[in-house]
């Protein structure tokens, strides 16, 4: 399971701003259940971007610009 745990290029999550934002969405939660949904749906609900306007560095898709 550690495999899938690790950091990489686009998931970038041991950036300062993401374990942050990680702490603040899982808030309250008690259950590994419970933190993933939470940030399954702050990521559905609050991420908005337009597929008329992409970038084309890979940068801008990592999870710390991205938030």
């Amino acid at each position: 399971m550690d495999l899938y745990l690790q950091t990489t290029y686009y998931l970038d999550a041991d950036t300062d701003v993401v374990k942050d934002l990680a702490r603040t969405v899982t808030s309250g939660k008690q259950t590994a259940v419970e933190k993933a949904v939470a940030l399954f749906y702050w990521v559905r609900d609050e991420i908005r971007y337009d597929v008329y306007s992409l970038s084309e560095d890979p940068a801008d898709y990592r999870a710390s610009a991205v938030m």
